[in-house]
């Protein structure tokens, strides 16, 4: 046991090595900031050239000049003095400091391009658009050495990963970091920039970043990331990592290296601001070595007091989290969802949820999650109100149903349309869905419940568009862990929707893989490597085979795991639909629609359960093959025998 112990703690301090050895994402997250004045510009007109120019010309001359350009662009037949406001375009770019060129470049030029495509505040004329790597900004108005530290303040968290050691020490440690790193960035780096790390446990080191907009003075930087930092315990209590953004400035801490160490110390030390080819008069005076020296003991004595004051107020925020814990752990989940306020959809209280469903009179189901009670907003949309029992934790599964689905949008994905949170009691109300769940229709041996095989074939395929969306299109990656037939909705034209994110985690794009503390879903349904890593990792190739299984269930009217048989080979419901599938193929061709249909979807459900993660396809490729013509589609392996008792010994 003791040697296990070592060794899963090598393997834990191998993946954060390298973690730290990869370059991070610096598109990640994309953080809008429009302008809500209703000031637009005409495409074609005078201001929308000019921020053609500023955005062709800003990203370069960031990237040639240590990460940082302001530039004016205006009409070549009109002079500055003479143009007028709808004329003029003043653009500001910046890059994390610790970035090299190409990097730097390469991001304010993807920046760039998505502000002049439009796919970021569309014809604003005041605008930002903010990814860890890198920032850009324009107006019609001048803006530089301004600071904005007003609302929106954007904040996320590492949600995957909770602190598991001494988290009240955790939380004093962060806040003695971030404190000393606001002075470091505010008045002892001329590039507004510093990192910094402090030890909190074997194997955990906190990792911090503070910066701001390099056209700010010291006074105004100061100011603008002592709002930022206040907004961390906020959104960040008891999580390894998180990100907290201001127009002018922002915040990072995680507990690995996510910065280049090196390109960040060079940039911190003083002489790294002297040869900036593009000062402005808008930084505020710079300090002299002497003066630096003078002040240094008053710096040291007021950083000191600055980051006793923080560790105070951090302890008492803990304390105050401490003692609501114990009542439900609602003030928490409250402050969590305050983070996320430009994504929550509209919250009701428990007298309207009376009001929409008729005192809870029409009920549409139960479950171990609930009960489902039909009613009507003022509007007269029909809607599904879901009932929780009781909170399980602290409220997590609430919190990914919130969440999650209102970051999607897309025609497969159920829409929340609101939620409920008073005392104890908790509900979320749903977009209608008039033919319930998919699950009543494939295991039903009732006529008037059988669904076609062509619209049973452009179900599977609407799921997997949902899936892919939730993959590879959404802002934030979201894994499922939980796709089973109950789980997909039907609305009056059968169009699915994927529901329940209980279960689900969020996590950046670029991870391929998941860490996780304990194996969620539905028995049946779970990949290998959820249950056991040695399967592999756990990534989105796990809900492929959620999807297979489910693709398969659809196919062999009947579930796969019977709760009154044994495991066994011969019980083994994806074995069973292969034997039957390759004595189908090698006793005729495939002729009739039908059975190219259900000989198709297995062939795909099959591929989809492959016990290696990485022969199985992703999301995309089982919509290619859904819609591809069969003979087109390899027989796949036989599927590894897999069964629950076996996970269990393997876990145990």
């Amino acid at each position: 046991m003791h040697s296990l112990r070592i060794l899963l703690l090598f393997l834990w301090w191998s993946t954060h090595l390298i973690r730290t050895a990869n370059a991070d994402d610096l598109m990640w997250p994309r953080i809008p900031y429009c302008s809500q004045d209703n000031t637009n510009y005409t495409h074609g007109d005078a201001f929308h050239a000019n921020l053609d120019a500023l955005l062709s010309s800003l990203p370069t001359a960031a990237a040639t000049s240590s990460g940082f350009a302001t530039n004016t662009s205006v009409a070549t037949n009109t002079s500055v003095a003479t143009a007028t406001p709808d004329q003029q375009a003043f653009g500001l770019a910046q890059c994390r400091a610790d970035i090299t060129p190409s990097d730097c470049l390469a991001c304010l030029n993807n920046t760039a391009r998505e502000m002049a495509g439009g796919s970021a505040c569309h014809g604003r004329k005041n605008a930002m658009l903010v990814h860890d790597g890198c920032l850009l900004r324009y107006s019609n108005a001048s803006f530089f050495g301004a600071p904005d530290t007003g609302d929106p303040i954007f904040s996320v968290a590492n949600v995957q990963n909770d602190v598991s050691t001494q988290p009240e020490k955790f939380a004093s440690r962060l806040s003695a970091l971030v404190g000393n790193l606001t002075w470091k960035a505010a008045y002892g780096s001329p590039r507004k920039f510093a990192v910094g790390e402090v030890y909190h446990a074997a194997f955990v080191t906190i990792y911090g970043m503070a910066r701001c907009t390099e056209d700010m003075g010291g006074d105004d930087c100061y100011l603008c990331l002592q709002i930022v930092v206040k907004t961390i315990p906020k959104c960040c209590t008891g999580k390894e990592g998180g990100r907290v953004f201001a127009r002018s400035c922002s915040v990072r801490f995680e507990v690995y290296r996510f910065y280049n160490e090196e390109a960040a110390e060079a940039a911190m030390s003083p002489a790294s601001g002297g040869d900036r080819v593009n000062d402005s008069d808008h930084t505020g005076p710079r300090s002299t070595d002497r003066k630096h020296k003078h002040n240094k003991k008053l710096i040291l004595v007021v950083l000191l007091s600055a980051s006793t004051v923080l560790i105070l107020t951090c302890l008492i925020w803990i304390m105050y989290c401490q003692k609501h814990k114990h009542m439900g752990n609602e003030p928490n989940i409250e402050e969590i969802l305050k983070g996320y306020d430009s994504l929550i959809p509209k919250q009701y209280k428990h007298s309207e949820l009376k009001k929409i469903t008729g005192s809870f009179k029409n009920k549409l189901g139960e479950g171990g999650y609930g009960m489902v009670f039909k009613g009507n907003l003022e509007d007269g949309r029909e809607v599904a109100v879901k009932l929780l029992k009781g909170s399980k934790g602290d409220g997590e599964e609430f919190l990914n149903e919130v969440i999650s689905i209102r970051s999607t949008s897309h025609v497969n994905i159920v829409n929340l349309l609101g939620f409920c949170l008073h005392g104890s009691k908790r509900a979320l109300i749903y977009e209608y869905m008039a033919n319930g769940s998919l699950d009543k229709y494939i295991y039903s041996e009732e006529s008037e419940l059988t669904i076609g095989w062509e619209k049973l074939q452009q179900i599977a395929i609407g799921i997997a568009r949902g899936l892919e969306y939730l993959h590879r299109d959404c802002n934030t990656r979201i894994i499922h862990f939980d796709i089973k037939p109950h789980n997909i909705l039907l609305d009056e034209l059968f169009c699915p929707k994927i529901a329940d994110f209980g279960l689900a985690k969020l996590c950046r794009l670029n991870d391929s893989a998941l860490s996780m503390a304990e194996a969620r879903g539905t028995i049946g349904f779970i990949a290998p490597e959820v249950f056991y890593r040695g399967f592999g990792v756990v990534s989105t190739k796990s809900d492929v085979y959620s999807y297979g299984m489910m693709l398969l269930e659809m196919v062999g009217g009947r579930k796969n795991v019977k709760e009154n048989t044994e495991s066994s080979v011969e019980d083994y419901f994806p074995n069973w639909i292969y034997n039957r599938l390759l004595k189908d193929l090698h006793s005729n061709e495939v002729t009739c629609d039908i059975e190219e249909i259900a000989r198709q979807m297995a062939l795909v459900g099959l591929w989809c359960i492959q016990t290696n993660p990485g022969n199985r396809p992703s999301m995309g490729q089982v919509i290619d093959m859904l819609e591809k013509n069969i003979n087109e589609l390899e027989m796949p392996p036989e599927p590894f025998l897999w069964c629950p008792s076996l996970a269990s010994s393997f876990a145990s």
